[in-house]
């Protein structure tokens, strides 16, 4: 396995596989849809060993450096393809199975166009060596292909097992698409940490409760959609508390920080954490979940993120060379091997370098001495913040959020649109807008592309929608902005209700029994939410129509609010609206 060699394993993302093979050859890795009746299972040997049999090429459309991989049933098949492709030194591009035809050739020829073509086989991967592609949702149009190289996945596995202690090094449950990068993360996480990896070939809230409560995943991922699933299955199962799972990492869409008493309560040993982040920049911001948290709350930065909010002109100039954000540049140790997942190890909390965000509800966290560590960054200084120019309400004025980390992606595959990430030398942005208070802690306001221009002034739809949902009749919302002669945009607020989704709800295989989706103007305006509205927000922040959703409400494959589909169908009402 000579590519494996040829860099220090724990610089790639498939290094470890072959220390954990040789020391651990028996300790579960992939578990594929565990308590359901086709599960199946591989050891670290056994997965070692089907890598090397799929060899170059393995399954998937190659072109080039690149082979197109589409992400099928079956996660189990796919992670040894991305494993084998990764190994062989090219880049894996995990395609959406949902494309249509049309969408999947466009996006063949432009992993093909970027590629070379030589047939000649790649040299070994090095940190540096692209190993993956992942696509945006394409709720708003083609897919965007983002190329990440090994560094930044292995420098936020490190900085998860720092931030979040050995309890991280466990098995983790991956329960989504494998084509979410989110849940790719986590699957990878644990392979790398030797802790393993439980996936499921079609989210199941009932599976996934069981896996939980069975002891062997101590760690999951996941997006706010499927914790509320899990949420219904275990109200309506009358299911007791499962202390088992003690870290869950939450990304993909805004988590409702009013839900979060029920969910420590379903799990009452988790450290329920949300992470701000892009498929662009891995990991920005983190604070653990807490039902009083301000719903502008991110968190603080990660130890090895700067964050600076203001236009491009105002970025500090480039550190050099020595500015710490890009690994040791010498050996790092792999991570010591962790104990069984059925029987975790007792660790004695300490104080961890990398303190938790100021001003919001933590535990200690442990320190994992055994971890691979990162050099802290040379410059000792405080990430850099904007001036203080308070707006009315007293917090400082909201701008574009820039990022510098060694997390940070390569290069898109196919082009650029206006809600592509920007880069200003070591800089980067998604064109989030947020703002940061004195004490380090980061607050977003709203996506740049999102934004309302109505009665000439600016309005998150974002703002809007956490207020909304914070209201307990309301479970999802969202906000658009459609043309009007007077306003420049007026606010439509479209919303389900808990009586709306009831009859829809998803069972226990994550499945739904649903009609037709209806919008329905309400009208009058509802009073109750008018007033709800206005005690937070300003006038003309609140919404002057609005709809009810009856149905499955709308989601992108990576868990996120299809703002496409609702848009169409708000726009198509409107239109035949007397």
């Amino acid at each position: 396995m000579n590519a494996i060699r040829s860099a220090d394993p724990a610089d790639l993302v498939h290094g470890p596989l072959l220390r954990w093979a040789h020391e651990h050859p028996d300790r579960p890795a992939i578990i594929q849809d565990a308590h359901g009746s086709h599960a199946q299972q591989l050891d670290f040997g056994q997965l070692l060993a089907a890598v090397q049999e799929r060899g170059t090429p393995p399954a998937g459309r190659i072109l080039g450096n690149n082979v197109l991989l589409t992400s099928t049933a079956n996660p189990l098949a796919l992670l040894i393809d991305v494993l084998a492709v990764i190994r062989s030194g090219r880049c894996a591009a995990v395609a959406d199975p949902d494309w249509p035809a049309e969408v999947h050739a466009r996006m063949e020829a432009a992993l093909r166009d970027m590629g070379d073509q030589s047939p000649d086989p790649n040299p070994p991967p090095t940190p540096e060596t692209p190993f993956y592609i992942g696509f945006t949702s394409g709720s708003t149009g083609l897919p965007k292909g983002f190329r990440r190289h090994h560094r930044s996945w292995a420098e936020t596995f490190r900085i998860t097992l720092q931030t979040f202690g050995p309890v991280a090094g466990g098995r983790v449950l991956a329960p989504g698409r494998m084509s979410h990068s989110l849940f790719l993360f986590g699957a990878l996480l644990g392979l790398w940490s030797g802790g393993g990896t439980s996936v499921q070939s079609r989210f199941s809230a009932g599976r996934t409760l069981a896996t939980l409560a069975d002891g062997s995943c101590p760690v999951m991922v996941s997006v706010p959609s499927q914790l509320l699933m899990l949420l219904t299955a275990a109200r309506r199962r009358r299911l007791g508390p499962i202390p088992q799972l003690k870290l869950l990492l939450i990304s993909g869409a805004r988590w409702a920080h009013e839900n979060t008493a029920p969910l420590q309560a379903l799990f009452p040993q988790a450290r329920i954490i949300t992470f701000y982040g892009a498929s662009e920049t891995s990991y920005v911001s983190w604070m653990q979940a807490t039902p009083d948290a301000p719903p502008q709350a991110v968190g603080r930065p990660f130890g090895n993120v700067q964050v600076h909010i203001g236009a491009a002109d105002t970025l500090p100039p480039a550190s050099g060379s020595g500015n710490g954000l890009h690994g040791t540049g010498g050996s790092t140790p792999l991570p010591s091997p962790v104990a069984s997942p059925a029987a975790p190890a007792t660790v004695s909390p300490q104080v961890s370098p990398f303190s938790p965000p100021t001003g919001f509800p933590s535990s200690s966290i442990p320190s994992p001495a055994s971890f691979p560590t990162l050099s802290a960054p040379s410059d000792k200084a405080s990430p850099p913040t904007q001036e203080d120019h308070p707006d009315p309400s007293g917090r400082p004025q909201p701008g574009l959020i820039w990022i510098r980390s060694p997390m940070l992606f390569i290069d898109y595959v196919n082009g650029q649109d206006a809600t592509a990430a920007r880069r200003v030398g070591e800089w980067l942005t998604v064109r989030d807008i947020g703002w940061q208070d004195p004490q380090g802690n980061l607050y977003l306001v709203g996506r740049e592309n999102r934004m309302i221009v109505t009665q000439a002034r600016n309005l998150f739809p974002e703002e809007v929608e956490a207020r909304l949902m914070a209201h307990p009749d309301i479970t999802q919302a969202a906000v658009l902005g459609l043309p009007d002669p007077q306003r420049g945009q007026v606010v439509h607020a479209v919303l389900m209700h808990p009586s709306d989704d009831g009859s829809h709800a998803p069972s226990m295989t994550g499945s739904a029994e649903i009609e037709a989706p209806a919008l329905v103007p309400l009208m009058p305006a509802p009073a109750d939410l008018v007033a709800w509205c206005h005690q937070a927000l300003e006038s003309y922040k609140v919404p002057r129509h609005w709809w009810r959703w009856q149905g499955e409400w709308p989601m992108t494959a990576s868990g996120k609010t299809d703002l496409a589909a609702l848009r169409q169908a708000l726009e198509g009402a409107t239109r035949t609206r007397p």
